[in-house]
């Protein structure tokens, strides 16, 4: 560490210089995500339907076994790609668009799939045992990585070059 004094244009800024920020920044990172989806069925068919949902995840976070013969090669899991939709009234006809409030995702890769079967902290079933409600835990990583020129939200004041920024995209 060695103290010195630099001068800016705003004026004299006396600091300690570090080498730490080779430590501090890693480089970029793929982001992560975990949605948590509670779910109550009113009846056993809707039960069984939240069951095929839980199943369909659990599928698709796994590895295929592929190859011509005897699958002797493992294929990676499925990309999967999530998007929040809103609904918008034009006149009368329902159209689903892009939530603007959810930040956009890249194609993610499923890291885990947890099922909670007692959400409420106590087992309870139909009467043909299928669970009143269950906790489905999703965990996603994003397979690209997001630039900032790829996040979208307006203008932001640069202090280096005193310049306004504007950014457009979506993620």
């Amino acid at each position: 560490f060695s103290s010195r004094r630099r001068h800016t244009r705003y004026g004299t800024v006396t600091g300690v210089q570090t080498c730490a920020l080779p430590i501090l920044y890693q480089g970029p990172q793929l982001r992560t995500f975990a949605f948590n989806f509670k779910m109550s069925a009113r009846n056993s068919d809707e039960s069984k339907q939240i069951q095929n949902i839980c199943k369909l995840f659990k599928i698709a976070s796994l590895p295929r076994a592929e190859g011509s013969g005897q699958k002797n090669l493992i294929g990676v899991p499925r990309i999967v790609q999530f998007t929040f939709k809103s609904v918008q009234n034009n006149n009368g006809k329902l159209t689903s668009i892009d939530n603007p409030w959810i930040p956009k995702f890249k194609p993610c890769a499923i890291g885990s799939v947890n099922v909670n079967y007692t959400p409420n902290g106590v087992w309870s079933t139909f009467e043909d045992g299928s669970p009143v409600a269950v906790n489905l835990t999703i965990q996603l990583q994003e397979l690209k990585i997001i630039f900032d020129s790829e996040i979208s939200g307006g203008t932001f004041k640069d202090t280096g070059n005193n310049t306004d920024i504007n950014i457009t995209g979506g993620y």
